[in-house]
């Protein structure tokens, strides 16, 4: 309704079917497992390690570049809406082709740095008493993950495919992995709870 006084709006009854159904979903949501989202949320209090801190981030993390990098989730179904997309310049499969403006280079630096966490994430999660480290420590999942998501873009009708966003993808991914290899946790977790960062915790979290 309030759309109607923004003249670049546009009002529709299809958004009123479309956001009346979504938020029917999220009170279906919790009545299914409202619950057990609150207590797993719940449970961060009693973590004692970076490493169970990033087992429980982990998968909330992947979610939500998930729902980032692929909103408004318009998927294609067949091959005539892939042509379109195609013929819009949609689908750039050669990495580092242009153009470059401020916003496109802004927009890069988004990209790698939104998969920094990732990468951070993953290798930590794999720490621990009990855990082994072999290989690379997670390096894989590090690369795969990253490209599997800005991929998932191909299928996506508003999106726009870059090969470009894919390599800096995992190169911030890697940046993460590599950064959580070479850190301390014991330093790094005594650093992050000790008294002298005041507020400046909540603005971590926020951040």
């Amino acid at each position: 309704f309030l759309q109607v006084y923004f003249p670049p709006r546009t009002v529709s009854v299809n958004d009123m079917v479309v956001e009346s159904a979504g938020g029917l979903c999220g009170v279906v949501l919790w009545l299914a497992a409202g619950r057990r989202i609150t207590a797993r949320a719940l449970r961060l209090e009693g973590v004692t390690s970076l490493a169970g801190l990033a087992r429980r981030l982990l998968p909330a993390y992947v979610v939500a570049l998930l729902v980032v990098q692929l909103m408004p989730f318009d998927f294609i179904f067949d091959r005539e809406e892939m042509a379109a997309k195609v013929a819009e310049g949609k689908v750039r499969l050669v990495p580092f082709a242009g153009p470059w403006d401020a916003a496109a280079i802004g927009q890069l630096a988004l990209t790698a740095a939104a998969f920094v966490p990732l990468g951070l994430f993953l290798t930590l999660s794999r720490r621990g008493p009990r855990r082994t480290d072999p290989g690379q420590g997670g390096l894989e999942y590090a690369l795969l993950v990253p490209a599997l998501i800005e991929g998932a873009k191909i299928f996506v009708f508003s999106r726009t495919f870059d090969a470009t966003s894919v390599v800096l993808g995992m190169a911030g991914s890697l940046a993460g992995w590599r950064l959580a290899r070479r850190v301390h946790t014991s330093a790094l977790a005594a650093w992050a709870s000790s008294p002298r960062l005041g507020l400046l915790g909540p603005v971590l979290w926020l951040a």
